[in-house]
């Protein structure tokens, strides 16, 4: 019996510090992707290609560009996780968040570019379709 009582005292231990240790590591994991994805120079260059991109033909090569759409909507899912767990900091997650918003709705800008639908678009848009 007393063994069983000692098992179950060190397993709660082992949990309680694992669980304390895990949430430590989410925050920790959390700062270091912000670092990541707050990079002013990397979203500049994102954006310096966007622009040639739209302008020029030329192909956006950023690393923030290649992300699939599902990577896109992940990378935001993730960054509102961080931004809960990280309240001090949700502001810069925040940031970060309306960056790969709008590294997607550059995505479906040059979609309906490229299959000629914007002049379809203007026109629902004006007759109130949403």
């Amino acid at each position: 019996m007393k063994t069983s009582v000692g098992f179950v005292i060190v397993f709660l231990v082992l949990a309680s510090n694992g669980s304390t240790q895990e949430h430590a590591t989410n925050v920790e994991i959390c700062r270091a992707n912000q670092a990541v994805w707050g990079n002013t120079q990397a979203k500049l260059d994102y954006a310096t290609q966007e622009k040639q991109h739209a302008t020029q033909g030329l192909k956006n090569t950023n690393a923030d560009a290649e992300l699939s759409y599902k990577q896109l909507l992940s990378r935001q899912d993730e960054i509102l996780t961080c931004a809960s767990i990280d309240a001090l900091n949700s502001d810069q997650y925040m940031k970060a968040f309306n960056f790969y918003a709008q590294v997607a709705r550059d995505r479906f800008e040059n979609f309906i570019i490229r299959h000629n639908l914007m002049q379809r678009f203007l026109r629902e848009d004006a007759a109130g379709l949403r």
